[in-house]
């Protein structure tokens, strides 16, 4: 896999004096401490190297004052006062040393759909919640997924102003009959399709499209001609998002089988299921970073309520 990240983070001893232990409750990809593969339930004292191995890696260490979650882009200024106040206690000089520029589509972290990258697991059909770009006649939103056998473009589908998500959309297959993985996918606005098209069929590679179509925010960079003006530039397509392995769910399985484990452990509230429960990791290892809308949609249909809204 390219493009990875490996940090190592140092888990320093606590100002009190003493070294508190915490324990892996949960980790998504190959995470070591101290140069040895972390497994579910290990021991992590405050004193050793956390390394993760790729950009999308956590861990979720349980102990002193609940879950604690570390990833390779933990900022020791951001959360929760609480959170802030533990990561200030437990790991007072947290140290990051990136090896590998994240990769981005922009030189700002600006992403329409709110995806830099990340993997996300839907439905076999989600509809997002937001408002896509205008489209004047002959433009249209596509999906450029990056395969083993090149770059291949699909036409999305839009409805009522809203980007759908559909897993035909996410699955190549050649004439073989075999299934090609996507690695990762471009979210594009294509203004002109003849010259889209005929610039994508000449690119090997995400990375070469970067220079040859716009990108989402990106205008305040536009060079200048010689009175100080503005020199826009006339590009086939626009870069919104990009997208990491998509991964697609089937919704009566894991409706099925969170009903399954409600009716045994009785939880009065979503917040006691996922966080109480710990059932919040099992989701996330059972079915991947489900996009939020997705979860919505569950917790309605399984009749689970937020114990706010019931205060």
């Amino acid at each position: 896999m390219k493009n990875l990240i490996t940090l190592g983070i140092f888990l320093l001893i606590c100002s009190s004096g003493y070294a508190q232990n915490y324990y892996v409750a949960s980790f998504n990809g190959n995470i070591y401490y101290n140069g040895k593969l972390i497994q579910k339930r290990d021991k992590i004292p405050v004193k050793g190297e956390l390394k993760f191995t790729s950009e999308n890696d956590f861990v979720k260490l349980s102990g002193p004052g609940g879950l604690y979650t570390l990833t390779p882009n933990s900022d020791p200024d951001s959360g929760s006062e609480f959170l802030i106040a533990l990561r200030n206690e437990l790991f007072p000089q947290l140290r990051l040393h990136p090896t590998t520029a994240n990769d981005m589509i922009a030189y700002r972290n600006t992403y329409f759909f709110n995806y830099p990258g990340c993997q996300y697991s839907f439905f076999e059909r989600t509809i997002l919640d937001r408002k896509i770009p205008y489209l004047k006649e002959g433009e249209e939103l596509g999906f450029i997924h990056k395969t083993a056998s090149g770059l291949i473009y699909k036409t999305a589908e839009t409805k009522d102003s809203l980007l759908v998500i559909n897993k035909s959309d996410f699955t190549v297959q050649q004439t073989t009959g075999e299934v090609l993985n996507i690695d990762s996918t471009f979210i594009v606005h294509v203004f002109d399709k003849a010259a889209f098209l005929q610039i994508l069929s000449k690119s090997s590679s995400l990375d070469a499209l970067r220079t040859e179509f716009d990108i989402v925010n990106s205008h305040y960079q536009l060079p200048l001609d010689e009175n100080g003006n503005p020199i826009v530039i006339e590009y086939p397509a626009m870069i919104l998002d990009l997208m990491g392995p998509t991964r697609f769910i089937n919704k009566k399985a894991i409706l099925k089988d969170l009903k399954f484990h409600i009716k045994r452990s009785v939880p009065t509230s979503i917040e006691m299921f996922l966080e109480e429960y710990e059932y919040e990791s099992y989701i996330y290892n059972t079915y991947g970073n489900i996009y939020e809308q997705v979860m919505d949609t569950i917790w309605d249909e399984l009749g689970l309520k937020s114990s706010y809204d019931q205060e």
